[in-house]
């Protein structure tokens, strides 16, 4: 879908670096993924490992020179030929995890969500800024601006609008997951069981705008652009 006038979305301040930090993404990546070893045991880190791997070896022509056998020691192996892959490390990290959640659960099922969940309040918590201090949307949306920003791990360009019918709209340029979640989208990991595509970035959104409204929130990505690198996406109050 496309047609959005980009003229109507409010931006935020562009990032003031043009490269996130990967190990700070990592941290918070691998930490969501103990998360969900906490519901599918060992079983998810074995297969979390095995996809990586296959992953690196597919990408990179790189297999490490010692088994690997936590999520720790994955996280540390990824940083280290960081410079030899085609995408972040972290987003293979990403990458594996859906893999395992959708053979394990058969869609982007509960493991999705628990690993965005926690990703988050580690986020949020790592910080000191509290989404209860928002408002309304548009202060939430500030605030999380400015958590993301401080820990480096925005995209380079945020912005949003709010539709007449109360929809929210955001706008997603020079995000680190963009080339990851191409081919994502490509081979379909990122797809829900109904179709629509799901957008890593906007859960994290998602569930921030929930502790601050105390409602659930959903979305829906619209708009993958390539030539223009930005994506939007949907938002809805449920």
């Amino acid at each position: 879908m496309s047609g959005f006038d980009l003229s109507e979305f409010k931006m935020f301040e562009r990032a003031p670096y043009e490269k996130i930090d990967e190990r700070a993404e990592m941290e918070l990546v691998t930490s969501g993924a103990k998360d969900v070893e906490k519901i599918y045991g060992r079983v998810f880190t074995v297969k979390v490992i095995e996809y990586a791997l296959k992953t690196v070896e597919r990408l990179a022509g790189e297999k490490p020179g010692k088994e690997i056998t936590s999520l720790d020691e994955l996280k540390e192996y990824l940083l280290s030929i960081s410079g030899k892959l085609p995408m972040p490390s972290y987003y293979v990290m990403f990458w594996a995890q859906y893999i395992a959640d959708k053979k394990l659960e058969g869609a982007l099922g509960a493991g999705y969500h628990v690993s965005h969940a926690g990703l988050a309040k580690k986020a949020m918590s790592s910080d000191g800024i509290k989404p209860e201090q928002a408002s309304s949307v548009e202060e939430a949306l500030a605030l999380l601006r400015k958590l993301a920003v401080q820990l480096r791990i925005a995209p380079l360009e945020f912005g949003y609008k709010i539709g007449d019918d109360g929809r929210l709209y955001l706008y997603h340029a020079g995000c680190a997951f963009f080339d990851g979640c191409k081919m994502s989208i490509d081979k379909k990991v990122l797809h829900r069981p109904d179709g629509r595509v799901t957008c890593g970035v906007t859960v994290f959104v998602c569930q921030f705008l929930k502790s601050s409204t105390k409602q659930e929130w959903d979305h829906t990505l619209l708009e993958f652009n390539e030539k223009g690198k930005y994506c939007i996406v949907q938002c809805v109050p449920i």
